[in-house]
């Protein structure tokens, strides 16, 4: 069961890892894109 266990918390770090990733990305995609809006001009 201590196996399973040990198993278990490691899927769940990596799972907060991966969305921590997809968050960090998407807010530098919407970064990206806030720039690109300023940089045309048109608010």
């Amino acid at each position: 069961m201590d196996a399973f266990n040990a198993l278990l918390y490691a899927a769940l770090v990596l799972c907060s890892g991966c969305v921590g990733m997809t968050a960090f990305i998407i807010y530098m995609g919407e970064r990206q894109e806030r720039q690109r809006k300023i940089q045309h001009g048109s608010k």
